[in-house]
């Protein structure tokens, strides 16, 4: 981030907020969990989880929470005008179907739509992708995860 972006989102936001968010382009888009964030923050987890909100709430930072299983931060704001582009930088797992031979992607968040199509326990499809097993229905295997994903083409 350069100094006078830094100045713009200082003008704008919070300086805690801003102090965070450099911070998390520092640490770079993927998997974190709060409790970390908050000791490379500084903070307390609960002060951290509310920065967080609000950076999300101002359109700063797009990430998904899994609970325990952390939070996917997949963009951040790098200049006065950036935006996301759900279509295209919203992480995905990228699954293969050896039997049609073509790719499917499952977007981050949607893992339980894809257990629902293909008549799954959710917990099942939770462990193929997380790759715990390595096909799914003897028909899918796991190409990308979306961390991959995102190194490939954020």
């Amino acid at each position: 981030m350069d100094a006078d972006y830094i100045t713009w989102l200082r003008r704008q936001y919070r300086c805690q907020d801003v102090l965070n968010l450099v911070h998390l382009s520092a640490l770079g888009t993927g998997w974190h969990r709060l409790a970390d964030l908050a000791v490379t923050f500084g903070s307390h987890a609960k002060t951290t989880n509310q920065s967080m909100l609000r950076l999300r709430r101002h359109g700063l930072v797009q990430y998904v929470s899994y609970g325990k299983g952390g939070t996917f931060i997949w963009w951040y704001k790098r200049h006065p005008s950036d935006r996301p582009n759900i279509q295209r930088d919203w992480p995905r797992w990228v699954l293969r179907d050896t039997t049609m031979r073509c790719n499917l992607e499952v977007m981050l968040g949607e893992q339980s739509q894809l257990a629902d199509r293909l008549h799954l326990h959710p917990g099942t499809v939770r462990n193929f992708l997380a790759g715990r097993t390595h096909r799914l229905l003897d028909r899918y295997e796991l190409v990308y995860e979306p961390a991959e994903w995102l190194a490939r083409n954020g």
